[in-house]
């Protein structure tokens, strides 16, 4: 997968990735779900991401807690206000295989793949520039961000400060709130000065050359457009009916 010309691999990502989270059958989505985790997992690239799947499933979480009683249909469990809905529990089901289905192509179309050559491949494929360059500039701000916010939890630790449901609290927060700001709003500046020292003009330099298509690329590119064609027929079972 690494040797793929990221434009390809970028490619197959969104067409898959779109086919999958538009599906409104739970034959597709799960079809979707169950393909992108087996290759994910062939691939390797599912190494040290416990996490982030753990993080993705945690909003899936509060559907499956509200959706099946919220949502009209025939009852199958409870009654009142706390009956589990048919129709409830399906969309929850199906939400979930396509969030995760979303999750597992990302994870295996971009495995290795770095900052900057996902931009380069965006900006292959025709992405705006003003959005690769919001992609790349978030990316690095995030890490200086999560930089800053460490620092001050641990000042405010060796501080001994502890978390209470008081005023001081509350205060504190706020006050490590308003700093987190401030600093992003100076290295926003600062890293803006750096590019205009540097003549950035809001384009980012290439090399000018493309990877070639390979032939396995090419395969890789086939085998996603027919698999993107078969979710779309399960998609539609009154097409085998």
């Amino acid at each position: 997968m690494r040797t793929l010309p990221v434009r390809v691999r970028l490619l197959c990502l969104l067409l898959l990735t779109a086919v999958s989270v538009t599906a409104h059958s739970l034959p597709s989505a799960a079809a979707g779900a169950a393909a992108a985790l087996t290759g994910a997992v062939f691939i390797g690239a599912l190494k040290g991401r416990l996490r982030q799947w753990l993080s993705v499933n945690v909003f899936i979480l509060f559907i499956w807690l509200l959706t099946p009683m919220t949502t009209p249909g025939e009852a199958v469990a409870g009654s009142g206000w706390y009956a589990l809905t048919r129709e409830g529990l399906t969309l929850s089901l199906l939400a979930t295989l396509k969030c995760n289905a979303a999750f597992f192509w990302y994870v295996l179309w971009t495995d290795g793949l770095t900052l900057s050559a996902f931009a380069r491949g965006l900006s292959e494929i025709g992405f705006p520039q003003k959005l690769v360059t919001l992609i790349l500039l978030t990316a690095r701000q995030l890490e200086v961000f999560s930089i800053t916010a460490r620092r001050l939890g641990e000042a405010a630790k060796l501080r001994g400060f502890e978390m209470r449901a008081d005023l001081r609290t509350y205060r504190t927060a706020a006050s490590f709130a308003a700093i987190l700001i401030l600093r992003a709003w100076e290295k926003s500046r600062v890293m803006e000065e750096a590019l205009r020292l540097r003549a950035f003009t809001g384009v980012w330099p290439s090399s000018g050359a493309s990877e070639p298509i390979t032939v396995r690329a090419a395969a890789a590119s086939v085998s996603a457009v027919l698999f993107s064609a078969l979710l779309v027929l399960l998609n539609f079972p009154e097409v085998f009916s």
